[in-house]
């Protein structure tokens, strides 16, 4: 949130919530409890915490970043997830095309989840797809907006294989 200078731990009876201060201008910055700013902002300081507080988290995962999140500060965030790399990995869901086809996010980077009879399965990007992002005829969210983002599904098929241990699972 623009002019935001500092976030501060604020206990509130036998709660605890947080205290925003805002430069607006004023002689003095302005001051918000948690409860009256923005869920965007409150979004993006979890995953700020998420991702720079010391832990030794190895998976931080976010559903969908893009949620109640302003379209012009989606680049940064973006960046913010990817320096997040070198402290864990990172694990984002999204349905928006404008993620996919952020510059930062490669074809590489993107799995794919479908259902396939019955079973959820997660691949890289098909054969079709990444042809055609690797040449430019598509973005990957142009893809996905026409339904033609598909799976690898011979390598979701083999990893399946490759995961099914135990074989059937029967009553007893």
């Amino acid at each position: 949130m623009p002019g935001v200078s500092s976030v501060e731990y604020h206990p509130l009876g036998q709660k605890e919530t947080l205290k925003f201060r805002q430069d607006v201008g004023a002689t003095s910055p302005w001051t918000f409890d948690a409860l009256n700013m923005s869920d965007g902002t409150l979004r993006v300081l979890g995953i700020l915490l998420a991702i720079y507080q010391p832990s030794e988290s190895a998976l931080i995962g976010v559903e969908e970043p893009e949620s109640t999140i302003h379209p012009a500060a989606m680049d940064v965030l973006v960046q913010i997830l990817k320096d997040g790399q070198h402290r864990a990995q990172i694990l984002v869901t999204t349905h928006s095309p404008d993620v996919l086809d952020n510059k930062e996010i490669s074809d590489d980077n993107i799995r794919v989840v479908e259902n396939l009879r019955g079973e959820t399965i997660v691949s890289t990007v098909g054969r079709v797809p990444r042809d055609s992002i690797v040449q430019r005829l598509y973005s990957a969210g142009e893809l996905m907006r026409a339904g033609e983002l598909d799976p690898d599904r011979e390598q979701a098929e083999a990893l399946g294989e490759q995961l099914d241990l135990f074989g059937p699972l029967t009553a007893r």
